[in-house]
């Protein structure tokens, strides 16, 4: 999750507005972000804005709503109301399932619901996770897959998945892990 979260933050340039999604890989972007001055970083995740905050030079928007325990991550219609005013560059969505045929879902119907909220303010979709993710699918739909631009990933995914992703125009960005 290190890697891919290093090589996620390598796809950001200065000045962007971003907008980085809760999980664990995607707080690995935020730990990534020293060689940036300039950025404008919208999130839902609560350690995800501690951890930018650290940087003491980003202007940093954090969501408002119901935090989930689980994923210390704001959900809920005041969440998404208050992302519904910007527009961002680039989304770094943490994605649970994925599936070439059923798209991205994850467990939680409010997660799914902010997460279809922050796909529709953002210029660019990258989804971010570890090969542990492909070929599953959860309870609560997200998008399907021409909805994503980016994969971020780790290098353990087959040559049939590599190849359906570049049929579908989607660039992906592997990087090796250590087994």
């Amino acid at each position: 999750k290190q890697a891919i979260g290093r090589l996620a933050a390598s796809l950001i340039n200065e000045n962007e507005t971003i907008l980085i999604d809760s999980g664990s890989t995607t707080l690995e972007i935020a730990k990534n972000l020293d060689s940036f001055k300039n950025l404008t970083i919208i999130t839902n995740a609560v350690n995800i804005a501690i951890e930018l905050a650290k940087y003491k030079r980003f202007n940093i928007i954090m969501l408002g709503g119901f935090i989930r325990d689980s994923s210390l991550s704001t959900v809920g219609s005041i969440a998404e109301s208050i992302l519904k005013i910007f527009y961002c560059d680039k989304l770094f969505l943490g994605v649970d399932s994925i599936s070439i045929d059923k798209g991205l879902s994850t467990t939680n119907i409010e997660e799914a619901n902010i997460n279809q909220t922050m796909m529709s303010i953002s210029k660019q979709t990258i989804a971010v996770f570890d090969s542990s993710k492909f070929n599953k699918r959860n309870f609560a739909f997200i998008a399907p897959m021409d909805k994503i631009d980016t994969i971020v990933t780790d290098d353990n995914i087959n040559r049939e998945q590599r190849s359906q992703i570049k049929a579908m125009n989607i660039q992906l960005h592997t990087t090796n892990v250590h087994r």
